[in-house]
């Protein structure tokens, strides 16, 4: 009787185990998944920022070039 209770823990702790291990996998995916799209994200924003800093340049250059006309 006592070994058959300690055979169902062992059983149980084995299925918890795996569980945290499949949890685990998941963070992984999860984690590897915002890390992309984190870059991604990085990536379009320094673009959209030199294309408006560009933009400003240039509005500057047309606005100096028509006072010294």
């Amino acid at each position: 009787l006592v070994l058959m209770i300690r055979i169902e823990k062992i059983l149980e702790r084995q299925e918890k185990l795996e569980d945290v291990d499949r949890k685990t996998e998941d963070l992984v995916l999860q984690s590897q998944t915002f890390h992309r799209s984190s870059k991604k994200l990085k990536c379009e924003l320094i673009k959209k920022n030199i294309k408006l800093t560009i933009c400003i340049v240039v509005v500057i250059l047309v606005s100096a070039l028509d006072l010294c006309i």
